[in-house]
Formats: C-alpha cells, structure tokens, sequence
C-alpha cells in the first residue's frame, strides 16, 4: 500500500522566497548585501520617522541658535523679530544639527547593511550626470516658479521674496550661511530622500512612480513651516532630484541640483520668487 501523503502540503520553496530585488545593475541599491535587502523598507515607520528627525533637529537647532543669541545680546533682542543678528547664530546651529543627523543616519544604514548604498554621492559618469542635473535644475526653476504663482493665487495669497539670507546682512552672513545651506542640509536630505526612501518606498512594491510622488510631498510637507510657496517648491525639487536620481542609479546629480537650487535661492531670492502680485 502506498504511503499515505503528508498533510497539509508542505508549502512550495517559491512561496517562501522574498520579493524580488527591483534594481538595475547600474543602481546603488545592488550593493546590499542579500541577507539584509529584506530589512531596506522595514518597518514602514521609518518614512514618518526619519523626516520627523529632520525636523525635530532643525528646531532643536533653532532653539539653541536663540538661546544663544538671547544670552549674548541680551534677551530683549529676541523681541525684535525685524534683527538679523539671530540669524549669525542660526545658521552654524542648523548646519551643526544636520551634521548630527548625518552620522545618525549613517549608524542606521551601516547597522543596515546599506550605508554604501544610500550615502555615496560619487557619479559613474560625472559628466553626463553633472549635465543632467544642470538641466533637471532648470526645469525645477521653471516648473517650481510656475506652481508658486499658481498655488498661491488659488490661495488668493502675495507672492513674496523668501530672503534667507537677507542681502543687508553684508557677505559674511552669507558665507556662514553657505556650509548649512549649499552643502551639509543637501547632503543629509538627498541621503535620506533620495538615497533611501524613494527606493525603499519602490521595494515595498510602488514602484518608480508611486515611489517618486510619495517621497516628493513628504520632501515637500518637511518645508510646511515655511509656507505653502516653499511647499509647492520643494515638491517639485523632490520630484526632479528623484528623476535624476532614478535616470542615473546615483546620488550625484540629484545632490548637486539640490546643492545648485538652494545657492541659487540665498544668491538671487528676488529672481527665484517673483515679487508681490
């Protein structure tokens, strides 16, 4: 007589495999190793939690930009919200609380298995990639601008210059501003955004273009303080680092756009936003 067959059925091996890794070979996300290629967009928490970070950090940093400033000049200087003198103080605090998040985030990935992946800016080819994100920060120039002034009419609000750096300030204000602005904020965001969310978001099974449009609003809803002008900008920054970022398999142009938009942003504010309509 005939064995009788176990039950229930053993599951078959192709049931138990993981999903599929979803990158080309040329893509940054083929450096993790395969035993830790499960854990890239696990849990899901972590798409509230790291962009929740970048802001708590910038407060924290704010926070103590105006403790400073309120101990050195006086704490009556703190009611003129007209001064620029807190902003001498602001900026290496931002910059030192970005610097901070950075070597979190790369605990994080490293522990990970994916910090080669999501935090290596360097380009395959540096020509073709610095180019396109010449030109993807044209077309965020120009799409941003536009979606500014359409934005804003619908919210019937005045479109105003955002003088980050305020021009009276003189070039040393600029200059301790440039670090933090053009270079570590960039960095960490694009590290975070573009490095690792708009994969891990594609890995969950969205892909590319579910990915690309959940990481731009949360990219763009991480500047909600700022108004809803610098929302509708930065969503359209998000989505064409993300673009490049895609196109390329790298973080170069992506990081360099971003880079290039906010010293375009600290250098010519009143031709990045048009005045009051």
């Amino acid at each position: 007589m005939d064995a009788t067959p176990d039950w229930p059925p053993a599951p078959s091996p192709a049931s138990s495999k993981p999903r599929a890794w979803r990158f080309h070979s040329f893509d940054l996300m083929m450096r993790v190793p395969e035993d830790r290629r499960a854990r890239i967009g696990r849990p899901a928490a972590w798409f509230v939690i790291w962009p929740a970070m970048i802001l708590g950090f910038g407060m924290l940093g704010g926070l103590v930009a105006a403790f400073a400033y309120g101990f050195s000049a006086g704490m009556d200087a703190l009611a003129d919200p007209s001064g620029d003198g807190i902003m001498w103080y602001l900026h290496p605090m931002i910059a030192v609380a970005n610097l901070t998040l950075l070597i979190l985030f790369w605990n994080w990935s490293s522990g990970r298995g994916m910090a080669g992946a999501v935090m290596d800016p360097r380009a395959r080819s540096w020509w073709r990639e610095t180019g396109f994100g010449l030109i993807m920060l044209i077309v965020t120039l120009y799409a941003g601008g536009a979606l500014i002034t359409w934005v804003m009419q619908q919210l019937q609000l005045p479109i105003t210059a955002e003088n980050i750096v305020p021009a009276e300030a003189g070039v040393g204000l600029f200059l301790v501003a440039l670090p933090g602005i053009v270079i570590i904020g960039p960095v960490i965001e694009e590290f975070i955004f573009r490095g690792w969310m708009l994969p891990a978001l594609k890995q969950r099974g969205m892909g590319w273009v579910g990915a690309l449009i959940v990481s731009s609003l949360i990219f763009g809803l991480l500047h909600v303080f700022a108004g809803p002008a610098s929302v509708a900008y930065t969503t359209v920054l998000g989505f064409t680092a993300g673009i490049t970022r895609i196109l390329s398999g790298r973080l170069w142009g992506a990081v360099l756009l971003h880079a290039l938009n906010n010293l375009f942003a600290i250098s010519v504010p009143y031709f990045l936003v048009p005045g009051p309509v």
